[in-house]
């Protein structure tokens, strides 16, 4: 592991290192204009003493900035725990999403009903807190589905996609199950554990049926968790004014107004298909149901990763010490006795 890795995570703060350069600057203009009043009065000597104050003092301001800086370089072993396995989760984004059912999908005290996207932002949270350790990668799914979120330890891109989470993501309509799952299934790499699962978050929707084929790919390795949210009393989908979203199809002038429904029966038949599993996204411990599945088969490792070694905290150890230096009086006392030594050697002359 090469050591050259020199980087600093506030590079900006080292813009300020031109100050110490104008203080030495014009310490040094200083110091020549009143170098001879100064040995007048205080002896030769007094001129290096001031010298190698001003310098203490600026080396503790560089080293102050650059600890500001952040600096890092070398490397530590971090000890890390990882699981076997690595999961695909798959958000149906389709305008269906943004229905709100009669009831609260998380029984959660909101002041009003939320969407199923919200609903499914919440439980997906709470999913990956129960699943540290464990690989994850998002697919977005609506027309043409495709991976989010590459399979990856890190928690922090996972929020960024769920605060992002939305239909306008995606222009197609509907949802191509079939797709998802295939799309889910390319997420895995070959270091993505023994065992995998894809966890669908939907209502239920496949316009394009070509989930149950698609199903018959899955092999023993990976398992397919059905997680429904939504209601059975049909809700309205929105537009994209919040307008009830209409199918002039019919023939109907004025439009039918589309609703929707947990297609319950079906995820059910779906997760039999792939002898998968079934939940109702609220349904009473219902992450609790799919973490400890997903764990079930678990067999956690301890593997050591490389991280950046910072090295602020040494800068700033030198900083204190370059300005402890500046201010102490033994730097004048070495040299005052260094003129009396002279004096005592020499004592007809002028220290």
């Amino acid at each position: 592991m090469s050591e050259s890795n020199l980087f600093f995570e506030n590079p900006s703060a080292l813009s300020f290192l031109i100050l110490p350069v104008f203080a030495v600057f014009f310490l040094f203009l200083r110091w020549k204009k009143c170098r001879q009043t100064l040995n007048s009065l205080s002896g030769a000597h007094i001129g290096r003493v001031v010298f190698f104050r001003a310098f203490f003092s600026v080396l503790s301001w560089v080293c102050l900035i650059i600890a500001l800086a952040a600096p890092f370089w070398g490397w530590n072993l971090v000890p890390e725990k990882r699981m076997g396995e690595s999961v695909a989760i798959v958000f149906d984004i389709s305008r269906s999403m943004l229905c709100k059912d009669e009831y609260n999908p998380l029984e959660i005290d909101t002041t009003e009903p939320i969407t199923r996207l919200e609903a499914q932002k919440i439980w997906v949270k709470s999913l990956l807190d129960s699943l540290e350790g464990v690989l994850c990668s998002g697919i977005i799914a609506k027309g043409r589905s495709s991976v989010a979120v590459p399979m990856c330890y890190d928690r922090t891109v996972f929020g960024t996609l769920l605060s992002y989470l939305s239909p306008d993501l995606s222009g197609a309509a509907g949802t191509d199950l079939g797709q998802a799952l295939e799309v889910a299934l390319t997420s895995f790499s070959e270091n993505s554990g023994n065992k995998k699962y894809i966890v669908f978050i939907t209502d239920g929707g496949d316009l394009s049926e070509s989930l149950a084929s698609s199903l018959g790919k899955i092999n023993d390795s990976v398992t397919v968790i059905f997680v429904g949210v939504g209601g059975f009393v049909p809700a309205v989908v929105p537009d994209t004014d919040g307008n009830p979203l209409r199918d002039f199809s019919s023939g109907n002038p004025a439009g039918e107004v589309i609703k929707t429904v947990l297609e319950e029966n079906q995820l059910k038949e779906y997760a039999r298909l792939c002898n998968g599993m079934y939940v109702r996204l609220n349904s009473s411990g219902s992450v609790k149901d799919v973490s400890e599945k997903i764990k079930s088969s678990a067999k956690g490792e301890i593997i050591y990763t490389y991280s950046p070694k910072s090295r602020r905290n040494l800068f700033l150890v030198f900083s204190l010490i370059f300005l402890i230096l500046s201010k102490m009086n033994f730097v004048n006392g070495i040299f005052v006795s260094r003129n009396s030594e002279r004096q005592k050697k020499n004592p007809g002359c002028e220290a």
